[in-house]
């Protein structure tokens, strides 16, 4: 699903006020990026404590303004490398006045520097890239690097939920996970057929549309 150029993108989303956070790493090495620390204060952020569910690649960002008003006890938190893709959640949220979602421009392997360890009770990844073409692997969302990152920031009874049509990025997942401290709590190779279906994002709408089965799994760090 190509994006097509937002005019005047990165002023609207200065405009977006406290519901758009910017970071300015693009062009640092991220050795160097995360050498440093620049904790978010969730608890400033939202107004208020709550729990805090972390969506990684939120893309448009529709899943995680219908997760919060879905479930107003929880606090949720969508990143995206990409301003000109994450626009149109941000601006929804702002013309809807969604309290309790925030959306932030950064890359997932710089998330260590901005969210403090175990302060996230679930991380969401919703049809990543699953970067097939050889010698991608350690760039997928759920290669090991992400698996550490993910342990460190999850709360004790975190989850990881993943959705995706790519039956070969699934079966990756889950067997990376395993082996990266996380035991599959569930596994499904058609949720539409055999589970609960939960929120349905733009891109699961178009692999459906296509009749291709949407593969999704939750992990749990190992006790």
């Amino acid at each position: 699903m190509r994006m097509r150029h937002r005019t005047n993108a990165f002023e609207r989303l200065d405009a977006c006020g406290k519901w758009f956070i910017q970071t300015y790493d693009d062009t640092r090495n991220v050795n160097d990026i995360l050498k440093e620390r620049a904790y978010l204060d969730f608890e400033n952020l939202f107004g208020r404590n709550a729990p805090v569910f972390l969506e990684i690649g939120c893309g448009q960002g529709s899943f995680s303004c219908e997760s919060a008003l879905l479930f107003p006890d929880r606090n949720f938190l969508a990143v995206e490398c990409i301003g000109n893709i994450i626009l149109t959640g941000v601006e929804r949220a702002v013309s809807e006045n969604i309290g309790n979602v925030r959306f932030m421009r950064v890359k997932a392997e710089c998330l260590p520097k901005y969210i403090p360890p175990h302060s996230v009770s679930g991380i969401y990844l919703n049809f990543s890239n699953p970067l097939p073409r050889k010698g991608y692997a350690k760039q997928r969302l759920t290669s090991p690097r992400f698996s550490d990152i993910y342990r460190l920031i999850l709360s004790e009874n975190g989850f990881v939920s993943q959705k995706t049509d790519d039956k070969e990025f699934f079966e990756y997942s889950a067997e990376q996970l395993e082996n990266n401290g996380f035991v599959i709590t569930e596994k499904n190779y058609d949720i539409h057929k055999n589970g609960e279906v939960g929120i349905i994002t733009e891109y699961e709408r178009k692999y459906i549309s296509l009749g291709k089965p949407i593969y999704a799994l939750t992990a749990k760090i190992k006790e």
